[in-house]
Parts: structure tokens; C-alpha cells; sequence
């Protein structure tokens, strides 16, 4: 793969999150089954990006397969650096370059509320990074405006209580294999992991729209294995108004092919995306994004 010089933070940190979304990962099973599970009305999901870290040198990772099949790379950000621990970059886990450890302090990743201009989150608790949005090569999205490659999302008004939220709609005319479009937020540098097993409970996010959606967790494993196994993820039906959802460490299971196993210390991002059903016509609201003990 190409390396790509530092053209922007945010070019380099978002288009690097197309290489680790939720569906384009080869060609995996649409449907529910192998080892989703649904939430109830009380479940959630949370996302982050990956940004650039305190400092190091520009280093780029291979995409996985797209829905065509095809594998296409990214340039990555800037690497962290600094001796282990929280504030400096923490043990390496595999396939990790850098691991920053999350103090579980604070869970937010984002609220959208901070950055109205801006797709990249708040850099909190070691988090740094940004929101990416990818799709189908049959899909639409019209909301927001977006190229065929997709791009990175503005916040816009009409979140939960009336501040910012992302707000994804679209179509995909290929009813069978289309997987529509994802929105994923990595919250590690390229090659990177962060570390966020402070928070013991899992993900929570705030969701509206029509149909379901699969909320993802991607890792260092995951991304490894993009060819033979999914992300671990879990699907959860949401309704026209508002509704905060939680979803702990173990509702994440692979969402097809081999089982992999969820290791929170290598978290690279989170993506949120229709479900099989939804995604020839879906419409998604994302708020609230964080982790929980």
C-alpha cells in the first residue's frame, strides 16, 4: 500500500476508518444470523475514530475487501507515541502498533455538541479521532450530501433534547447483497488500538429512525481477520422518537464467519450501520455516543 503524505488530520485520521467499517469487510452474510444478537428498547451502542496521537511518523494500513471485492488502502495518521502507560501510549497488544489506555474517567465519546463544523470528536481520555461515513458501490446516501466515496459527516441539528446529532439516510438498490452505507468512528491512531477495558460495562448510545441497525465494535483482531470473520456487533430495532440504548461487552459477538472473541484493550473504532433489512431504505440518528462501566 501506498503511503500518502500528511495532508490534513482529518483527511488522514477519516479516510482511514473506510478500511475498518462494518460491512465492507469482503462479502459477509447480510442477515441476523451467525452470532448477532438483538437489544431490547434499554440497548445502545457507542463509536469513535481514530485521530492522530500526541506524535510519531505517518504510516498507512491495507483496507479490507470492498463490496466489490476489491481491497483498497488508506493513508493512515500519525502514530502515537510516549513511554506506557495512560497518558503516554501503554503496552502493545497484537496487532497493535500503539495502545492508548483509556483511565475510565469519562466514557463520551461524542454528543456532537463540541464540534458543529468539524466530523472529528473530542479528544478525551486518550480518544482522538473522527466520523467517517462509507457505502455501497449500488447505495445512495442523501443525507448528508456525500460523493461516491463517501466522506465525513457534519453534526446537525434535531439530536435527542434538540442539540446535534448525525443523521445517515439512503437507499441501496440491491436488495440482496447491498449493505447500504455505515457510519464509523475510530478512536485510535492508524495502526493503532485503544485500550477501554476501564469501562467494564460496554457501549451506550442514543438512536432514532425506521428499521434496525448493527452497532460494531472493530479490533485489531477483527481487522486481521477481515477476509474470514466480521466485526463483533449486535443488531437493535429502533422507532421514530428517541430511545438510549446500552449494550454491554457480551451482546458483541462476530458477526459471521469464525468467532472471534472481543478484546476491549484493542479497539480501533466503533461503526453503526442498517441492518440486513434496512438497508434498501434506511434512515438512522446517531447521539450520545460513549462507553460505561
Amino acid at each position: 500500500m501506498r503511503a500518502l503524505p500528511i495532508v490534513s488530520t482529518l483527511v488522514l485520521t477519516l479516510s482511514a476508518l473506510v478500511a475498518c467499517s462494518a460491512e465492507p469487510e469482503g462479502t459477509p452474510p447480510r442477515g441476523s444470523a451467525g452470532g448477532t444478537s438483538t437489544a431490547g428498547a434499554s440497548g445502545a451502542i457507542n463509536g469513535s475514530a481514530g485521530a492522530p496521537a500526541a506524535a510519531g511518523t505517518t504510516s498507512g494500513f491495507a483496507g479490507a475487501p470492498g463490496s466489490s471485492g476489491s481491497t483498497s488502502g488508506f493513508a493512515g495518521s500519525p502514530a502515537g507515541a510516549g513511554a506506557p502507560g495512560a497518558a503516554g501510549g501503554g503496552p502493545v497488544t497484537a496487532g497493535c502498533a500503539t495502545t492508548k489506555v483509556g483511565a475510565g474517567l469519562d466514557g463520551l465519546i461524542d454528543n456532537f455538541e463540541t464540534h458543529p463544523t468539524t466530523a472529528l470528536i473530542p479528544a478525551t481520555d486518550g480518544r482522538v479521532g473522527g466520523w467517517w461515513i462509507s457505502m455501497a458501490a449500488t447505495a445512495m446516501v442523501t443525507t448528508p450530501a456525500l460523493t461516491s466515496a463517501g466522506g465525513a459527516p457534519l453534526p446537525v441539528t434535531g439530536g435527542m433534547g434538540g442539540g446535534m446529532a448525525l443523521h445517515l439516510v439512503g437507499k441501496d438498490s440491491d436488495a440482496a447483497k447491498g449493505w447500504g452505507a455505515d457510519a464509523a468512528v475510530a478512536i485510535a491512531a492508524a495502526n493503532g488500538c485503544y485500550d477501554a477495558s476501564a469501562y467494564t460495562g460496554g457501549i451506550k448510545l442514543s438512536l432514532m429512525g425506521k428499521g434496525s441497525v448493527f452497532v460494531s465494535v472493530i479490533t485489531a483482531q477483527n481487522k486481521a481477520a477481515s477476509a474470514t470473520s466480521g466485526n463483533q456487533r449486535t443488531e437493535i430495532p429502533i422507532t421514530a422518537s428517541w430511545a438510549d440504548y446500552t449494550i454491554p461487552w457480551a451482546m458483541l459477538k462476530t458477526g459471521w464467519g469464525t468467532d472471534i472473541p472481543l478484546d476491549p484493550k484493542s479497539i480501533i473504532a466503533l461503526d453503526i450501520s442498517p441492518s440486513a433489512s434496512s438497508a434498501p431504505d434506511f434512515d438512522i440518528w446517531i447521539d450520545n455516543v460513549s462507553f460505561y462501566k
